[in-house]
């Protein structure tokens, strides 16, 4: 496996479309109704966190397992968890306009050094996160707080669903400006090296449209005289064009 930077290079030469178009599993990867917050593009492992809707006897559970401790709980150990080269995903169990944190707490993945928080809810405080240099990717925003009121952190690092797509721990997550997409840890590597090949596929046919003056249907998609020229021009072997 490559290194965290060296993946983290990779991904950003790619788009979520580029990966979407060489990564077509048979389940949702692509998630819905989550959206870059900002103008930052994250790319790493997810740490995941799982909230519930609030209630009393589950608040109650949770502090007692907590010890009481404030920094036990697992929303707390969620964002100390989440560091260099990590995600915190956070599943918000459908409320997507109930904030899941706001920027006071979230200070801790700017003190980690995060790559980013994405989550399906809504977050507080837009002019905070938009000082942090992580990214953020979100339904939207909210000046009502969430947590206590409609929501509670409750599991740690276990699958869980966001924006409709199943996300496990140390899956990947890349998001841009286009969508967010989640690839398993064991098939990141192949992803991107295709992506990235997809991408400069992308560039040398646009290239070939404006030098060559034609409709872009000649050369998109790809025609088999396009993807030899620019297998050439890569040193790679046409089957491996994606």
């Amino acid at each position: 496996m490559l290194s965290f930077e060296k993946l983290k290079q990779m991904a950003f030469e790619c788009t979520s479309a580029s990966i979407a178009d060489v990564y077509d599993p048979p389940h949702r990867m692509h998630m819905q109704g989550v959206s870059q917050q900002g103008s930052r593009r994250v790319f790493g492992q997810a740490v995941t966190l799982r909230s519930l809707p609030q209630r009393a006897d589950l608040m109650s559970d949770l502090g007692e397992q907590a010890g009481n401790r404030n920094s036990n709980w697992p929303f707390e150990q969620a964002l100390g968890l989440t560091g260099p080269g990590k995600v915190l995903v956070i599943d918000a169990s459908g409320y997507a306009e109930a904030a899941v944190g706001g920027d006071v707490k979230f200070t801790g993945l700017e003190a980690n050094g995060a790559e980013g928080v994405v989550t399906d809810g809504s977050l507080r405080d837009q002019e905070g996160f938009m000082e942090f240099n992580f990214a953020c990717f979100a339904a939207g925003w909210t000046p009502q707080s969430g947590t206590a009121r409609h929501l509670i952190g409750a599991d740690l690092n276990v699958p869980v669903s966001c924006g409709r797509v199943l996300v496990r721990p140390d899956d990947y997550v890349f998001g841009d400006a286009t969508g967010v997409v989640v690839v398993p840890e064991a098939e990141i590597e192949t992803v991107l090296q295709r992506a990235v090949l997809k991408e400069r596929l992308n560039s040398y046919v646009k290239r070939r449209i404006m030098e060559d003056g034609v409709n872009p249907g000649e050369y998109y998609p790809a025609p088999p005289e396009i993807r030899r020229a620019f297998a050439e021009e890569q040193g790679v072997a046409v089957e491996d064009v994606p």
